[in-house]
């Protein structure tokens, strides 16, 4: 589903943002608390500010990097009692890749299920 702009605008009927605010924060937080359950809190909140920091001046950096995020989790470390520990963190849901097609020593592969929750 999906939520005209500007419905969750700062002057909308259902406020979720600002106008200066690409991400919806607290969609982003309720996402992954679904998608990692189990993961303590400082890990999910430690994976959402590498996910809202911007490394490079360069735009095609941070959108890979965002990419990356997506595709292959955020790693993150936190403390666990006494020690570090360290965990990934799931953007999204990945229900794996089936082979479609098969051609020599090439394979064409396809999502059977992929689920974002932002």
């Amino acid at each position: 589903s999906y939520v005209y702009g500007a419905a969750i605008s700062h002057e909308g009927l259902a406020k979720e943002r600002e106008y200066d605010e690409v991400v919806l924060k607290y969609r982003l937080r309720n996402a992954m608390a679904i998608l990692n359950p189990g993961v303590q809190v400082d890990a999910q909140e430690e994976a959402m500010k590498k996910v809202l920091r911007t490394d490079s001046p360069n735009l095609f950096q941070n959108n890979y990097a965002f990419y990356k995020y997506l595709k292959d989790g955020v790693d993150v470390e936190y403390w666990k009692g006494d020690r570090i520990a360290g965990n990934k963190i799931w953007l999204m849901e990945h229900q794996g890749l089936i082979c479609i097609k098969t051609e020599g020593d090439h394979a064409k592969y396809t999502r059977n299920d992929l689920r974002l929750l932002l």
